[in-house]
């Protein structure tokens, strides 16, 4: 599974740039690894008092003996002379690949969000909530009390999603300087996305932030220009993000019933999702998910509403492409079971492949196009082509248990995707990239193949440590 978020590199004009001011970052692991840097540019342009905000990230990657690979992304958002924003666009840059997403306002209270990828353009709608910030809350954090107790709430427009986001930042922490550390969570509706941990300078600006990734910590620090622009090796993101696990996994009870404890690390408590397989609850600040093939609900009724929705296309997965009609359609008019469907899907998916890449993410019409992918885009598309084909689908994000050797190493936790797909009355998975689905698949988040659940998955695995892991058996008169 893929992680970490890449920028493109603008080149400016001469009067566009009058009177800009850079802040460049580095993004490390805890051990100093680097993943790559981060540009902020604010430019005045020309002069009616507009100005131009850019943030521009790059990362290098490489993994085992594949080429290094360099991931470009940047935002550019343009505010009038009176703080309004005009527009906002992001382009990232894999390869050959082009993403670029544009966002406008010239509806009050709405923005109008294009993305254009592979060759496919979409727009939606997203209402806009009176407290959003473009800034990301800069301007708060400037003027924020920072006492004991104190916290901020605003939402952010996710231009990936796209959607809007809640953020809330408390527990401030004073420091020596006119430092103080703090906790930021970002919640989609009141499903947990991103925890990290930001740290502020006397004036309120943030120099540091530290986010969990499963296997490592990333840190965005401020630096000055010369350190940011120093070429690094690439980063593997595959051999930073495997845990040893604490038990070795019989072959037998992987396709059993196991019961895993995790304990929640930093105080940050979260729901784990429920499925056909799967089923979690929280007990004081312990997370305990069960996982066989009966585990979790096994009679779920999908409303209209909710069928309609893991039906409908989206800017990842685009179900009402004629590449995936052309597959998916002989498939559904066929007289078998949804099941065999499914199958007959994931063949079409592994038969595609060319080769593994797991830089960066992509929709699922990029990666039938470039014709390599990961377990992220292998999941994304085989619930592509299942809603094509007229079944619910959705893709889960979280961990998998490897017991061969696998980039160096064995007996190991990763991150993975896999899809779910509504069958016979609940949710059942499937999983292109390894063959099949076993009890080693704990979900941390469900998503529509977008980049921020996919991320998410990673990030609340890194919120737990695991502390326990048992095969459950049944007894007389239970387990």
């Amino acid at each position: 599974m893929k992680q970490g978020v890449v920028a493109a590199l603008l080149c400016c004009t001469a009067p566009a740039c009058a009177q800009s001011a850079s802040r460049w970052f580095v993004i490390e692991t805890v051990d100093g690894k680097r993943i790559g840097r981060t540009e902020q540019l604010i430019s005045s342009i020309g002069t009616s008092g507009a100005r131009m905000i850019r943030d521009q990230t790059v990362s290098r990657t490489q993994e085992a003996k594949s080429a290094t690979q360099v991931q470009r992304e940047s935002t550019v958002r343009v505010e009038q002379a009176d703080g309004t924003v005009s527009s906002i666009t992001q382009t990232s840059t894999l390869g050959k690949a082009i993403t670029i997403v544009s966002a406008k306002f010239t509806t009050p209270g709405v923005a109008i969000i294009e993305r254009s990828s592979g060759g496919d353009k979409r727009t939606s709608r997203v209402p806009l909530t009176a407290d959003l910030r473009f800034d990301n809350g800069a301007g708060l954090l400037r003027g924020w009390n920072r006492t004991v107790g104190t916290e901020l709430r605003y939402s952010v427009l996710n231009l990936s999603a796209p959607q809007v986001e809640q953020v809330v930042i408390d527990q401030p922490v004073a420091q020596a300087s006119g430092i103080t550390r703090a906790r930021r969570q970002i919640f989609d509706q009141r499903q947990l996305r991103s925890v990290s941990w930001i740290t502020l300078d006397s004036s309120g600006r943030i120099v540091r932030t530290e986010s969990p990734m499963f296997g490592t910590m990333a840190i965005t620090r401020e630096v000055k220009a010369f350190e940011a622009l120093v070429v690094h090796p690439p980063f593997s993101l595959v051999r930073n993000a495997m845990v040893k696990a604490p038990f070795r996994v019989p072959q037998s009870a992987m396709t059993a019933h196991i019961r895993y404890r995790f304990a929640f690390r930093d105080g940050v408590n979260f729901d784990a999702p429920i499925t056909g397989e799967q089923r979690a609850r929280i007990e004081g600040n312990a997370l305990i998910v069960d996982i066989c093939k009966t585990c979790g609900d096994q009679a779920t009724q999908l409303s209209p509403e909710d069928r309609a929705r893991f039906l409908t296309p989206t800017k990842w997965m685009q179900a009402d492409h004629p590449t995936f009609k052309a597959i998916a359609d002989p498939i559904a008019k066929r007289s078998i079971s949804d099941t065999e469907k499914m199958k007959l899907l994931s063949e079409a998916v592994a038969k595609r492949l060319d080769r593994v890449d797991f830089a960066g993410h992509v929709t699922a019409l990029e990666a039938w196009q470039r014709r390599r992918w990961d377990c992220t885009e292998e999941a994304a598309l085989l619930a592509t082509l299942a809603r094509a084909a007229g079944i619910p689908a959705r893709v889960a994000s979280g961990l998998v248990y490897s017991r061969e050797r696998y980039h160096g190493f064995s007996n190991v936790f990763m991150p993975h995707a896999w899809t779910l797909a509504y069958i016979d009355g609940r949710w059942q998975s499937f999983d292109v990239s390894i063959g099949q689905f076993d009890s080693t698949h704990i979900a941390f988040t469900l998503g529509d193949g977008d980049s921020r659940s996919m991320a998410a998955g990673s990030t609340l695995a890194g919120l737990t440590e695991m502390k326990g892991m048992a095969e459950v058996r049944k007894r007389s008169g239970g387990e």
